[in-house]
This record gives C-alpha cells, structure tokens and sequence, in this order.
C-alpha cells in the first residue's frame, strides 16, 4: 500500500469517503444527522487511520505517515461550538464576553490559546508532522458538504495567531460586530 503523505484526501478517497456515507444515509435507523464517531471511523478507515478515543485535539491519526486529524460533523447552522471545551475559568469569560468588549476579546484569546496548546499537545504526544480539520455539513435539504485543510504542522504548531486573528479595537466597524454590541446593549 501506498503511503499516505498529505493530510488531504485523493480524488478516490474523497469518492470512498461519499460511497460510505452514503450507504450510512440509507439505512433505514439512521438518523439526520452523521454522528461525529461515524464521520471519525469513515475517516479512520479510508485514510487508515487509528480513531482514538480520548479528548485529545485530533480525532484520527495515522501514525506510519505522521498525520491526525481533528473531524466536526453537525447539521447546517449548528456552529462548531467551544463552550463544552475544557477551557479553564470558561463560565466566567462567557459571561465577561456578552458585557463588554475586553470580556469578548479575553474570551477570544483564552479559546485561541486552548485551541494552540491542545494542537501542539497532539503533535507531540503522536509525534505528528501535520493536523488537519475534516468537516461534514448536513443541510436540510439533504445536501452534504465536505470540506478538509491543514491546521497547522509540527514546524507551524499555532493554528491562531491571537494578535492575527481579531481584536475588538479593529472589529468595531463591522457589522456584525456592531449587531453584537448594539444588542448589548438593549439588554
């Protein structure tokens, strides 16, 4: 067998990983929604990877080729959501975001941070060379997108730049961020 060397799918992989799941969708129990541990062992097997089962920030790894993969699977309009993330003091930086724009910003980098040590983490402990994230979407409609990219790689462990990212300073004209703040404030 050929190694795996990207943390992107092939063209054929791509079609095995639709042929699955769509045999998955018709089963006459199965629900909606694809749960997360099914996309994971689809992932798992086509990329023949190992599904680990822990709360590591990869889902997937594939330890001959040095590659993990962290796998999201929601219907359309369920954001990919970090309040059940272990982040320490997290109740209180939910609350500090929706009063003031320095509790948002605080919020912002405590996740960013999270997320940064959690990667580099996984990296180390599966002596990784790359993480990549694996999303699927299921709309209503029955329509289904599937999308990959690259987090970050051993030599680039941060996925986020806090100072890159935002900042509330800079973010004070766009409108969704003046929709928040203007809701703030008819509280």
């Amino acid at each position: 067998m050929a190694e795996i060397r990207t943390i992107y799918s092939t063209a054929d992989e791509l079609a095995m990983i639709a042929r699955i799941l769509q045999n998955y969708a018709r089963l006459p129990f199965s629900p909606i929604n694809i749960p997360g541990g099914v996309m994971e062992g689809v992932l798992g097997h086509v990329r023949r990877g190992e599904v680990l089962r822990t709360y590591d920030f990869v889902d997937v790894v594939n330890r001959e080729s040095r590659l993990g993969w962290q796998i999201k699977s929601t219907l359309a309009g369920t954001p990919v959501t970090w309040k059940r993330a272990k982040i320490p003091e997290r109740i209180e930086l939910i609350a500090a975001s929706e009063k003031s724009d320095d509790g948002l910003q605080s919020l912002g980098d405590a996740i960013i941070g999270f997320c940064n040590r959690h990667a580099e983490e996984s990296i180390k402990l599966y002596a990784l060379k790359e993480i990549g994230y694996a999303r699927l979407v299921i709309h209503e409609d029955g329509r289904v997108m599937y999308f990959e990219r690259r987090l970050c790689t051993r030599a680039n462990p941060q996925i986020l730049v806090i100072s890159q990212v935002y900042n509330h300073r800079n973010l004070s004209d766009s409108g969704a961020f003046q929709a928040r703040k203007n809701a703030r404030r008819r509280r």
